[in-house]
């Protein structure tokens, strides 16, 4: 087998597609693998061993939470709670807040909710829905917040202290050094197992170097307000937003991890400027930076007259290509265009959304709308097995909307273009293609190589060392222990 049909089985359409989504988790899975990766192999060289040995634990044991933490919560809620309580979890909850011609009659809601309890009239049974799913994301959300800023952190602090002390008192023991890689040395002596005793009690307790006279006290900043609203849009917003957009979730989150480890997980001032200089970066890169990355490569994309903003997917459907090729062999080209954009220009009017979900539900079955079609293929628009609209499924219009203005600026550059409609295809495909391994290899070599080695660049020059500082603070008080 050739390296490219190697290459062509990994990065599938579907696979592409999750990489250059917004709201999939692939593209995060991706950094947090190059930022785990390359923090701990610069730390082992850098920091040393027993920095090395904390950023792994810290980065892996994050990125297991922080990636599988809201998912498998979220889950575990719906096969638990939503169960018990009779309720139907597939509903979306947009279902039950909006106000629109999207939202579920009484009527509906109760048919979805066969389970439910029949005292419950309509309006009870909606304020339930809307309880439970507000539940389900702020469970999802603190759960592994809790595990990722209080138990984590504290064990793996614990960890360092346990093992930079016993080697501490071997070597008096001995006055050689230790073996590091023995974790399990006995003690024989009472006075120091009284000493490893003293070091261990009370770990979250802060140190400071010797001559640092500036007060260790915590900022008043406990970044829970960051996990019940994002930029003033409420709770209500922040659970309808987490059910449609991962991201968003695991934005919220980071943002309160990020929070409490500048407040509380370091173990003296120079760890927590350290922390703070090291989670500003993070936050950039895995939330920010790809967007910004990609509205430049945008507008290079457009003085290429390529146009780049449709769906790998959509790209590499038959459907699609057949339909460019109508568009090109038709005379009346223009005719044939307007099938693709009359859903925005059908739909630009008063009533927007009463009227594109009207259209939607008139026409979805109607296979001359690529637009509808395509949508369905992207998940935009979810329907049953029997091809009707999913009555539980909320559908954003506004995807739906700038859809089929991307498919009409495709046609148009096509058209423009001269080229075939295949080979316009396979140049925009490659195009696209360069644009996201460019994108993600910038924000990947920038986490896991640029930002360490401009941590480490930060401690040498404020602090005169390259050892990390609560590990430095940790080896100097274990020192002095061992002395007693």
């Amino acid at each position: 087998m050739s390296i490219l049909n190697i290459t062509n089985r990994i990065f599938t359409p579907s696979t592409l597609s999750n990489l250059d989504s917004s709201s999939s988790l692939l593209p995060l899975v991706v950094k947090d693998g190059a930022n785990t990766a390359g923090r701990t192999i610069i730390a082992n060289k850098t920091g040393g061993e027993h920095e090395g040995r904390e950023k792994f634990i810290e980065e892996a044991g994050t990125a297991a939470l922080w990636l599988g933490g809201i998912p498998l919560s979220r889950k575990i809620f719906d096969k638990t709670i939503f169960k018990m309580a009779g309720l139907n979890p597939e509903i979306s909850f947009k279902k039950i807040i909006n106000k629109g011609s999207q939202q579920l009659t009484e009527l509906e809601l109760k048919k979805l909710s066969p389970n439910a309890s029949l005292s419950l009239t309509g309006e009870q049974l909606a304020k339930r829905y809307k309880h439970f799913h507000v539940a389900k994301f702020l469970v999802s959300t603190l759960v592994p917040f809790t595990l990722l800023t209080a138990v984590l952190p504290k064990l793996n602090q614990q960890l360092s202290r346990k093992i930079i002390l016993k080697r501490a008192l071997k070597e008096k023991e001995s006055g050689t050094k230790p073996d590091i890689t023995d974790k399990n040395i006995s003690f024989k002596s009472q006075n120091l197992k009284k000493l490893e005793e003293t070091f261990l009690q009370n770990t979250t307790r802060p140190i400071s170097f010797a001559g640092n006279k500036k007060s260790n006290q915590n900022p008043a900043f406990t970044g829970i307000e960051t996990l019940i609203g994002k930029a003033g849009s409420g709770i209500l917003g922040a659970t309808a937003g987490a059910e449609v957009n991962a991201v968003d979730n695991m934005l919220l989150l980071d943002l309160g991890i990020s929070g409490n480890r500048v407040a509380f997980v370091p173990r003296n001032n120079q760890e927590r400027a350290e922390y703070a200089l090291k989670e500003g970066g993070i936050l950039f890169f895995f939330f920010f930076a790809q967007k910004i990355i990609k509205n430049q490569f945008d507008k290079l994309s457009n003085k290429l007259k390529v146009p780049v903003d449709l769906d790998f997917k959509t790209l590499s459907s038959d459907s699609f290509q057949n339909k460019m090729q109508e568009i090109y062999k038709a005379p009346a080209k223009q005719e044939n265009l307007k099938q693709l954009t009359q859903f925005t220009e059908g739909t630009a009017a008063e009533k927007l959304e009463e009227n594109a979900f009207s259209f939607i539900k008139n026409n979805h079955k109607n296979h001359k709308f690529l637009t509808l079609q395509a949508a369905k293929e992207l998940g935009v628009i979810k329907t049953t097995a029997k091809d009707e609209l999913n009555p539980a499924k909320y559908i954003e219009i506004k995807d739906v909307e700038k859809l089929s203005k991307d498919m009409g600026n495709f046609a148009n550059a096509m058209l423009d273009s001269g080229l075939k409609p295949e080979a316009f295809i396979n140049k925009t495909k490659k195009v696209k293609a360069g644009f996201l391994a460019a994108n993600l290899a910038i924000c990947s070599v920038a986490l896991g190589y640029v930002l360490p080695k401009i941590q480490y660049v930060f401690r040498e020059k404020v602090y005169g060392s390259k050892e990390f500082p609560g590990i430095k603070a940790y080896t100097e008080e274990a020192k002095h222990l061992s002395k007693k």
